[in-house]
């Protein structure tokens, strides 16, 4: 330093944040095969996240949890995933992903060194201490709260300290929750916290739908883009952090209204329902990591990503989902009348009833058998996020009307969703009819 020149200087926790390599090479080729997957453009918007939860004030830190069997590749995937924050590499200093092998009081000290920047931490399942189900529901409990909470823990003697704003996506051979138990009310509140994806059975190459041309499997694939990656990352960060601070030289007020589009795109594609904190909490946070993908690509840190909304969605109901797996499809058919997208009609109703229940998520009609639901092909996902697995079981079987002889019974009748519309084959539901008068 010079004489008179004052040098400020401070310990700085090695979390692989090294910058190394091209941007349109990365993007050109990780980014860009990444995101032919869902999970992986999700992974990819997810890191951009949390930058942007101070213009955010109403969403809180959240966390996803990706569920995959042994050797499903989501190791890999959380790898390329960091790669655009940092080193993704084993043996070339330290990662930026790590695995989850440490403390949950170790935790705190990571999320500090980690405040405005993703966690990305691999295999939960490494905080099952062998203690048996209720110190893993405590610990499962512990991590989802101390994550969306993120207040530091006070010390004798410390000043206080602002609250960290992070997200983590994180690893796991099999779910926190259903270790933990599932039953108890913290363990439900810690799962709007903790939002547990599970790669379906029928996905053949574990974390990755399909395998492009070319590659002889998803190992195969994964490589090419490690290989790629790991002499091009965190070069997109730096990119999206430029930015940031050139939009909010423009004003804050700009960027919290463009954020703020983005997430109402997103939430009226999927029709939450906002009524229920719970349902709100999470569609919430899928749509701020839609947000901050769009910025990221607005700002040029993540390649244009024409399916990336779809891709988002069905990560979405894939979490919805495990959601309600273990609830009865009676209860969530009731629950349903009471949603506000849910639309009572009538035979010779007004015009403008009749044109809101176009858009509803669905209509109920008053018929000689009683209180009848109608949901069109197009919108059953969204009512019942695991339709396609419930349908035909004896739980939903009761309450759907089928139309035609028993060896040719279709189960969507042909019917008006709204009056004034033209038949078409539908998803009609008998319900009683004291479930619609306590609606």
């Amino acid at each position: 330093a010079s004489p008179g020149e004052t040098v400020v200087a401070f310990r700085t926790p090695h979390i692989g944040c090294a910058a190394t390599g091209n941007l349109k090479v990365w993007r050109k080729q990780v980014a860009s095969p990444l995101a032919r997957q869902p999970l992986g453009v999700l992974a990819l918007m997810f890191a951009f996240v949390p930058p942007l939860l101070r213009f955010l004030p109403e969403v809180r830190n959240f966390a996803i949890e990706l569920v995959a069997k042994q050797g499903g590749g989501k190791t890999t995937l959380q790898a390329l995933a960091s790669s655009a924050v940092g080193n993704p590499t084993f043996g070339a200093g330290p990662t930026y992903w790590q695995p989850l092998d440490t403390t949950l009081n170790a935790v705190e000290d990571i999320m500090a060194a980690h405040a405005d920047l993703p966690l990305f931490f691999d295999d939960s399942n490494h905080l099952d201490s062998g203690q048996g189900e209720k110190a893993l529901s405590q610990a499962y409990q512990s991590l989802a709260f101390k994550l969306w909470g993120a207040e530091p823990k006070a010390r004798k003697g410390d000043t206080p300290r602002k609250t960290i704003r992070t997200t983590a996506l994180i690893s796991a051979n099999q779910g926190l929750r259903e270790l933990a138990g599932g039953a108890s009310k913290r363990t439900l509140a810690a799962a709007d916290r903790l939002l547990t994806i599970t790669v379906p059975d029928d996905w053949k190459h574990g974390v990755y739908d399909s395998i492009p041309k070319g590659f002889a499997d998803g190992a195969a694939y994964a490589r090419s883009m490690m290989a790629v990656a790991q002499t091009n990352h965190g070069v997109a960060y730096r990119r999206f952090i430029a930015k940031l601070v050139e939009e909010l030289a423009q004003g804050e007020p700009g960027l919290k209204q463009r954020l703020h589009d983005y997430q109402e795109r997103f939430m009226r594609k999927v029709g939450c329902d906002r009524n229920s904190g719970s349902d709100f909490r999470v569609a919430e946070a899928f749509a701020t990591i839609y947000a901050a993908g769009k910025l990221a690509q607005r700002y040029g840190a993540l390649p244009r990503l024409s399916a990336g909304l779809s891709a988002i969605i069905k990560c979405y109901r894939l979490h919805l989902t495990e959601r309600v797996a273990n609830e009865p499809f009676a209860d969530r058919l009731r629950l349903l009348l009471s949603r506000p997208e849910v639309v009572l009609v009538a035979k010779d109703g007004p015009k403008a009833k009749s044109a809101k229940a176009r858009k509803a998520l669905a209509t109920i009609w008053q018929t000689k058998r009683g209180p009848e639901v109608r949901i069109s092909d197009a919108k059953i996902d969204v009512a019942f996020p695991d339709w396609r697995k419930v349908q035909g079981t004896p739980e939903a079987s009761p309450y759907l009307r089928t139309e035609g002889q028993s060896l040719h019974r279709h189960r969507q009748p042909k019917a008006s969703l709204a009056p004034g519309m033209e038949k078409e084959r539908l998803w009609c539901f008998l319900v009683p009819a004291e479930w619609l008068a306590a609606s």
